[in-house]
């Protein structure tokens, strides 16, 4: 996935949800916003589960091969 791709989905405004599709078959949905930061380059994303336990998971933009919005 090119991280251009990934720049338009994370930070388009007005915000709409999406979900990313890895290359291990983990799916991890973004609902809102907070759910997801990205290191400058968005070689790196880190998404934030909002509800306990509360834990985060590192994405390398290598590992997403689709973006199902």
């Amino acid at each position: 996935m090119k991280t251009q791709d990934i720049r338009e989905i994370v930070y388009r405004q007005p915000f709409r949800p999406f979900t990313l599709r890895l290359n291990n078959g983990a799916e991890y949905q973004i609902t809102e916003p907070r759910q997801v930061g990205a290191a400058g380059d968005l070689h790196a994303l880190y998404w934030f589960e909002p509800a306990p336990p509360f834990r985060m998971v590192r994405i390398d933009a290598d590992q997403i091969t689709e973006i199902i919005e």
